[in-house]
């Protein structure tokens, strides 16, 4: 992770420096240049699982929140506060982690974390202690379950239900395997929560089975999931490795469709993911529209080499929605120029965001929050392989899941009667 110092101004890293700082236990990354922002700034952390089983595609978060900052005080900060970023990769290793997260809050005094780490359940007790609002917490439970993170994106896992709802409304499919990454306890926990969630949408589990990174072959799993009668595959793991997986299946003459949340490029060319349902927490990444003009203008200019990483997919959109959701959160506390942007400032923000809060169309439902109140929102969007491109599928529509108990985990039971985000958004039977 990183350790990082607040400066006049900012280094940016080439991909050389990045890659050999990411594998060393601190990183440094200074805030961007203020610009015209000229009011106090907003210190903000950001906590990367950048080291791991999932590190290829954590990794997107960095160059993005780089490039959301620098374009942010480019453009006069936020609400006039400029952005001072610091970003530290905690190596998936919770002890690691807390340590960080300590050093945020106690040290450099920041107002917000964006959380885009696999270990965060270790640290949000230090988060919620010093009232440090998380923002991010992608398909973890703490989206749902903590009234201390703030997800630009759906709280029921867009990995888990978000995917069993594809299967159900996008596919004829009734039965699924899963393979998950050993390596990771989220990925283990998903995957039991995955055969809770799954029934109740008319989806059988009929296979898990955890798989290695450095394994040299998937085949033994492969063939135990096609003797199960699965129909369907799930691969909880970095894209490369669900690549790896569905290629050993096809070699042993199984041919599932592949139902996706962490979307690799390279998967638009293989031909077994032609059938593939990725789910996605936000507007598809790909997606070029009024949404998406100034996140590309911004890695564009500030960000070049984002879209050229092999793992460049759908994290990169929801690391820039994190920044936005900040952003939104400022303007609606607006501080006065001389006011100390603190934890407190932001929360506020957060809980009197507009009704109709979208992030400019990034999201696929609108997103408030209330003090003390669980967030439960279940609208999630979905993208397929059309020619060997990808495209935003369901005509560009999000599915959403009936609401869950809230405060609990994801397995737990839907609230009765059956409630549903918003009336014509969710999945019609």
């Amino acid at each position: 992770m990183k350790a990082t110092s607040i400066r006049a101004h900012r280094t940016r890293f080439s991909a050389v420096v990045m890659a050999a700082a990411i594998t060393c236990s601190v990183l440094i990354v200074m805030p961007a240049e203020a610009g015209a922002a000229s009011a106090t700034p907003v210190v903000v952390g950001e906590i990367c699982s950048c080291t791991g089983p999932l590190a290829s595609t954590a990794l997107q978060s960095v160059p993005v929140l780089q490039s959301w900052a620098d374009w942010t005080n480019a453009h006069g900060g936020l609400n006039g506060h400029p952005v001072q970023l610091m970003e530290v990769n905690d190596l998936t290793t919770p002890g690691v982690a807390i340590g960080q997260i300590q050093k945020f809050i106690q040290s450099d005094h920041v107002a917000a974390i964006f959380d885009n780490s696999q270990v965060d359940s270790d640290f949000v007790a230090e988060a919620a202690a010093a009232n440090v609002p998380l923002i991010g917490t992608p398909d973890t439970d703490l989206t749902y379950s903590s009234t201390d993170s703030f997800d630009p994106g759906p709280t029921l896992n867009y990995g888990d239900t978000g995917q069993l709802l594809g299967i159900k409304y996008l596919t004829p499919y009734k039965k699924e395997a899963v393979f998950y990454a050993v390596e990771s306890s989220a990925a283990a926990v998903a995957t039991n929560v995955e055969g809770v969630v799954g029934k109740r949408y008319g989806i059988t589990v009929t296979y898990t089975s955890g798989i290695s990174f450095s394994a040299p072959s998937y085949t033994a799993q492969c063939l135990a999931a096609k003797q199960t009668g699965a129909q369907i595959l799930e691969v909880g793991d970095a894209g490369i490795i669900q690549i790896k997986a569905a290629d050993d299946c096809a070699a042993q003459g199984w041919h599932p469709p592949e139902i996706v949340a962490s979307v690799d490029s390279a998967m638009q060319a293989d031909p077994n993911f032609k059938t593939m349902i990725a789910s996605q927490q936000d507007v598809p990444y790909f997606v070029h529209n009024a949404a998406t003009k100034t996140y590309y203008e911004a890695i564009d200019k500030y960000g070049p080499t984002v879209q050229s990483d092999p793992n460049y997919g759908q994290e990169a959109i929801f690391a820039w929605a994190e920044g936005e959701l900040l952003g939104a959160a400022i303007k609606a506390a607006a501080p006065s120029s001389g006011t100390t942007v603190t934890a407190a400032v932001v929360k506020k923000g957060l809980y009197h965001l507009p009704a109709n809060e979208t992030l400019g169309g990034l999201l696929a439902q609108a997103t408030n929050y209330k003090k003390g109140v669980f967030a439960n929102f279940s609208c999630i969007d979905y993208i397929g392989v059309k020619n060997g491109k990808f495209f935003w599928a369901n005509n560009h529509k999000p599915l959403c899941g009936y609401l869950t108990t809230p405060g609990k985990a994801e397995g737990a039971p839907f609230i009765k009667p059956l409630r549903k985000f918003n009336p014509g958004q969710a999945p019609v039977s």
